[in-house]
């Protein structure tokens, strides 16, 4: 019989870490949302690529889930990968992203009128855009 305090026990505990010690990521609900607001802050920024790529990590880690109900099911994060790919002009990725929305929220209306800014009107990634930022970057 072994005990808690002998020494083959201690012997088994050495071959873990502690609890204290293990590094915990977060759920996969709290990193998909991690994602979702990297990606609205590059959105912000008019980084469209990677506003795209941290919302398609996010819907990896929505599939992540370990309920089978809540797998794969954060539309937000398939509107936002459309709206990002409509900014950039893929129209074809945008059309395939709302079409996925459309299957996971059937009563889903689909925006009208949503046009692209233009080129001229979008600071350049990086580049203040505010007067008061332009004085400071000078």
């Amino acid at each position: 019989m072994t005990h808690a305090g002998s020494a083959q026990a201690a012997k088994a505990r050495s071959l873990w870490y502690a609890e204290g010690s293990k590094e915990f990521k977060g759920e996969p609900y709290e990193r998909c949302m991690a994602y979702y607001y990297r990606g609205i802050l590059y959105l912000m920024e008019h980084d469209y690529d990677n506003a795209r790529a941290c919302f398609s990590a996010g819907i990896i880690q929505d599939s992540f889930a370990e309920e089978l109900q809540n797998r794969c099911d954060f539309a937000l994060l398939d509107l936002l990968m459309a709206y990002a790919c409509h900014l950039q002009g893929d129209n074809a990725v945008r059309d395939e992203e709302i079409k996925r929305v459309k299957e996971l929220r059937p009563d889903f209306v689909e925006p009208t009128g949503i046009t692209s800014p233009s080129s001229s009107s979008r600071p350049a990634r990086g580049r203040a855009s505010s007067p008061t930022a332009s004085a400071i970057t000078r």
